[in-house]
């Protein structure tokens, strides 16, 4: 009686603490921008290895209760509530995987910007530039392994084959290489068919189950990438301007401003360049907004060929443009500037299209307040430029 007693209370034990640490994990992510980041990692390895200790634990409880009558092994391990009591495990290890990978994404994504604050983003689709990709694999692996060492001391008539879902769709909806995708896919399918083989059925219920778990791991993966597909391409168009392809107002200030924090923390040096269309409404008004359209999308193209890769090129407004440059001095700035004030005047006329840009542009030797402030100094050199007659650079 004793030891039933002693049983029960320990499998109530039990219970409180696997409910109890997933929740605790929740209130962890829920403070996440409060706490050290290595707190947070440390936390979230604790609970991926509590949810391998707890179905260990599980499995030696049920052997523990079989010689035993209790509460426990009749209500619990024969009952119909059997396969329930291992979704506790499985919460801690979810739980677990994805503090650790919010953390992981969050702390590339802080480095390839090199340092500078970043959005944060709860999209599971986020991460298009293939941040934090190796991160998410590796606690994909991990996640797999704990599902199935978890699944091979269960008995018999309890399959925590579905669980491998959830690390293949991560890895699926966040990653840009497909050959990641097609190697934890076929990890999930091996080691799917590893636990059915290890159950010793027969061969028909053996071929039926692998078929299925096979089936729905290929399922997830492809919906996984579809998804992803779908959801970069809205955020694409979120982005861009429709018209000329470049970056729109609220991605150029988001450049600016990552240019701002990454001055702060390494100094250097940057610029910023914004351009006005001279004689725009005009055109619009004698030839129709076609040719409006088309002398925009002219000055994009010309900006393209004439900026480097690493300069982050937008439209502002209806017919102003900004440029983002790293690491250019002011003389190089100036020369920049008046050779796309030429390059747009010739390719518009060439065009028939009487339009010129006046341009003004600013070296920032140290970082300004905000993007606003940065923003509002360059405005300032642009209408300058046309004052002093437009088709003019000033730069300070």
């Amino acid at each position: 009686m004793v030891q039933s007693v002693f049983h029960d209370l320990v499998f109530a034990a039990f219970v409180l603490l696997t409910m109890g640490l997933p929740l605790a994990g929740l209130a962890v992510a829920g403070t996440a921008r409060t706490l050290p980041q290595w707190l947070e990692m440390a936390f979230g390895v604790a609970l991926v290895a509590a949810a391998g200790t707890s179905a260990v634990a599980l499995r030696e409880l049920h052997h523990a209760v079989l010689a035993t009558p209790s509460l426990v092994d009749d209500t619990v391990f024969r009952g119909r509530w059997s396969a329930a009591i291992y979704i506790l495990p499985a919460a801690l290890a979810a739980v677990g995987a994805w503090l650790l990978a919010s953390r992981a994404i969050a702390m590339a994504r802080w480095v390839a910007v090199g340092g500078a604050a970043t959005p944060a983003s709860t999209s599971p689709y986020a991460g298009a530039d293939g941040s934090g990709e190796v991160g998410v694999v590796l606690l994909a692996l991990l996640a797999m392994l704990v599902i199935f060492a978890t699944d091979s001391v269960t008995s018999t008539d309890i399959r925590l084959h579905v669980l491998y879902v959830f690390p293949l769709a991560a890895v699926a909806a966040r990653c840009t290489r497909l050959r990641a995708v097609v190697a934890v896919l076929g990890l999930a399918i091996v080691l799917q068919l590893a636990n059915i083989a290890a159950d010793n059925a027969a061969l028909g219920p053996f071929l039926i189950d692998s078929a299925v778990d096979i089936a729905a791991s290929v399922l997830v993966a492809v919906l996984g990438r579809r998804g992803r597909r779908a959801y970069l391409r809205v955020e694409e168009l979120a982005r861009t301007d429709p018209l000329t392809g470049l970056v729109n107002r609220r991605c150029l200030l988001a450049a600016l401003d990552a240019q701002i924090a990454r001055q702060r923390r390494h100094g250097g040096v940057f610029a910023l360049t914004m351009l006005d269309l001279d004689g725009f409404k005009q055109l619009n008004d004698s030839r129709g907004h076609a040719a409006g359209d088309e002398a925009l999308q002219r000055v994009a193209t010309v900006l393209r060929a004439q900026l480097r890769q690493i300069d982050e090129i937008g439209r502002i407004g209806g017919d102003e443009f900004a440029v983002v440059m790293g690491d250019i001095g002011m003389q190089d700035l100036a020369d920049k500037c008046e050779s796309l004030r030429a390059a747009i005047a010739q390719d518009l006329q060439a065009h028939s299209l009487a339009v010129t840009a006046s341009i003004g542009g600013r070296c920032f030797l140290t970082p300004p307040a905000d993007a606003g402030q940065a923003l509002a100094s360059v405005d300032a050199a642009m209408y300058a430029a046309k004052q002093a007659g437009r088709n003019r650079v000033v730069c300070e």
